[in-house]
């Protein structure tokens, strides 16, 4: 066990300069790794959630060490995914709800515990082929890298309002959509760096197995689609509403913002990206995509979450 933990620990911070190129302990503070899976992505569910939490790197290595030493205790073996808790075919379907819900209590603890914030994104089946018609677009784009895109944008955003973090890279769990997230970050950091931002970092894909965050990645995109579809947290399942909640709380000082795209700005940014791509869209242009009303949640969100 301390080997296999110990060989884990040497294999993410190397991940970590991959993914940030220092290690320099001036710049730790200030550049954060968003960790994203996604859920109802590639059933032609009728959402898509993608997204998860954003580590800063003190708390980086303790997260890969608390999640194997919870899983331990509650003698579960990981990785785990939250499809393997269905009934009853699931991996871990043997769970009881009491032993579900106190393996999600730990941890939904430790995740809230590490984190600086969690971002996710949504998207409606139906708005996206409305918007980006599989006749046009064919393979070359779908729900995930949408969502995707912003989730770099809102992150963009937050660093402009906190004027804390400087950089955010991104660690995607592997998909066959890889290539398109490629594209999607290529062309959102193309217009971050035309209009002089740097909080755009890399983009770098791994699996479950290896980086124990994308196993709370998926948690946080299931916990918050399951939200939106308006499904009960029963069964055990209750701690993972935590994962939800978009205000500090006096056990959390360190929200979650969940964006839902909307018809709207679907339509004017498919509109952008056929007209534009791989040019970026101008300064501005994609921030004005959201409503008013998104526009000040994102600033109160990002201006209100208080400091480590």
């Amino acid at each position: 066990m301390l080997c296999s933990q110990q060989w884990g620990l040497e294999y993410i911070r190397a991940l970590w300069w991959l993914m940030h190129h220092s290690e320099d302990a001036s710049r730790r503070s200030f550049v954060m790794s968003h960790y994203i899976d996604d859920s109802g992505t590639h059933d032609n569910a009728r959402l898509a959630v993608m997204g998860g939490p954003v580590v800063p790197h003190v708390f980086f290595s303790s997260f890969q060490v608390d999640w194997d030493t919870i899983l331990s205790r509650h003698k579960v073996a990981g990785p785990i995914h939250m499809k393997e808790f269905y009934r009853p075919h699931g991996r871990l379907a043997y769970l009881s709800d009491d032993e579900r819900m106190a393996l999600f209590q730990d941890l939904v603890s430790t995740i809230n515990k590490n984190k600086l914030y969690s971002l996710t994104v949504s998207v409606l089946e139906k708005d996206f082929k409305e918007c980006f018609p599989s006749d046009k677009f064919k393979s070359l784009f779908g729900p995930a890298p949408l969502a995707f895109i912003w989730c770099m944008v809102l992150n963009q955003l937050i660093c402009d309002e906190t004027k804390r973090v400087s950089r955010v890279a991104y660690l995607v769990s592997e998909t066959v959509e890889s290539s398109q997230i490629v594209e999607a970050h290529r062309f959102v950091r193309h217009y971050a760096e035309i209009n002089h931002f740097d909080s755009i970092g890399a983009v770098a894909f791994d699996s479950h197995k290896n980086v124990n965050a994308l196993q709370a990645a998926d948690m946080i995109a299931w916990s918050n689609r399951k939200k939106m579809l308006r499904e009960k947290f029963d069964q055990g399942f209750e701690p993972l509403e935590r994962l939800t909640r978009t205000v500090k709380g006096t056990e959390r000082g360190f929200p979650h913002f969940h964006f839902e795209t909307k018809i709207e700005s679907t339509r004017k940014l498919a509109d952008i990206i056929t007209a534009e791509f791989p040019n970026p869209p101008k300064i501005g242009t994609i921030k004005l995509l959201m409503t008013a009303k998104d526009r000040k949640r994102l600033e109160e969100f990002s201006l209100n979450r208080g400091t480590r």
